[in-house]
């Protein structure tokens, strides 16, 4: 449900080219964030834009103290994307999970607190 769980398409030039959710955690009043579009549209700044947005947007509305994502060590793209819209890198956790085939990947954690949000919408 929308009070929890938070899904939008991403557009261009009137097509879905991909989509951005925000899962919210109350009892701790964090958020994650996750991404995807078609590789396509990959290096256009659309994911950047889509994750602002979707920041401006949960903040305030759940009353977060933090909203963090993770990305694959070795998707660079999305590990920039992250730094784009002013998150921090907190952890990386090796062979944390595994993918397809078995294989076990690297997950790499940035966040954003409150704070760090306002001071960066201040400005």
């Amino acid at each position: 449900s929308w009070s929890t769980e938070a899904f939008f398409a991403i557009e261009f030039d009137t097509t879905v080219i991909g989509g951005i959710g925000l899962h919210v955690r109350d009892e701790n009043e964090i958020g994650t964030i996750d991404y995807g579009i078609t590789s396509a549209h990959w290096g256009k700044g659309l994911v950047p834009e889509a994750a602002k947005a979707v920041i401006d947007w949960g903040f305030p509305l759940y009353g977060l103290a933090k909203i963090y994502a993770v990305a694959d060590l070795r998707n660079e793209q999305s590990l920039r994307v992250m730094e784009k819209v002013g998150m921090t890198r907190e952890a990386v956790l090796r062979s944390h999970h595994k993918a397809r085939a078995g294989e076990r990947v690297t997950d790499v954690y940035y966040g954003i607190l409150r704070e760090e949000w306002e001071g960066r919408k201040a400005r």
